[in-house]
């Protein structure tokens, strides 16, 4: 399973496509769960930040890359951060060279 890391746009909302389904009743969910269930039914699933240095929702994103359920069901992901000057390492990265931690 090929996984590409791209940097992308600035925001990302979730994009759904209901196939002509009514929408069900809003009801508690995982959130892991949930986000890898979208994933399964739809081409695109995204993640906003809300506002820029969330901690928690940084920490939930590591938490959602982490599940051992992650890497089943998602091949690509677009990652709207970093610094130009880091552009190097990631192309390093994505062509599958070793890339140094320190870095």
């Amino acid at each position: 399973m090929t996984r590409r890391f791209l940097r992308g746009a600035a925001s990302i909302v979730f994009l759904a496509t209901l196939h002509g389904q009514s929408p069900a009743p809003a009801i508690p969910v995982d959130p892991v769960a949930g986000i890898l269930d979208a994933f399964r039914t739809h081409y695109v699933v995204a993640l906003g930040e809300g506002g820029h240095g969330n901690e928690q929702a940084h920490r939930f994103r590591l938490s959602l890359i982490r599940d051992p359920r992650f890497a089943a069901v998602v091949n690509d992901l677009v990652v709207e951060s970093g610094s130009a000057r880091y552009q190097d390492v990631m192309d390093r990265f994505v062509r599958g060279d070793n890339v140094n931690a320190e870095v």
